[in-house]
């Protein structure tokens, strides 16, 4: 019950101040493309769009999985076609279209 409210709370402050926990989360979500190809020199982290991989190694029960010279374009043209979020359920769906 607690919870609840804490969650009722919460939505309510966020919906007055910066507005519904979608937009803000919609907001976000398109900042970080936007940011995608600069990288996140905060998180140093390098640049994501086209994202560049050397050598990739999965080896578990079952799968035994390697790739090298992973190149990705066009993570960072993507349009978001649908987004939901339940703050009572913490649920977020979504629908991103890659061009």
């Amino acid at each position: 019950m607690k919870l609840a409210a804490v969650a009722l709370l919460l939505a309510s402050v966020l919906s007055v101040s910066i507005g519904a926990p979608v937009d803000v989360i919609r907001d976000l979500i398109l900042n970080f493309r936007e940011q995608m190809p600069c990288g996140f020199p905060d998180w140093n982290l390098p640049p994501l769009a086209p994202f560049v991989l050397d050598t990739f190694k999965l080896d578990t029960d079952g799968i035994r999985l390697q790739v090298d010279d992973l190149f990705l374009e066009g993570l960072g043209s993507f349009e978001m076609e649908e987004l939901t979020f339940a703050l009572l359920q913490f649920k977020l769906g979504f629908h991103f279209n890659f061009r």
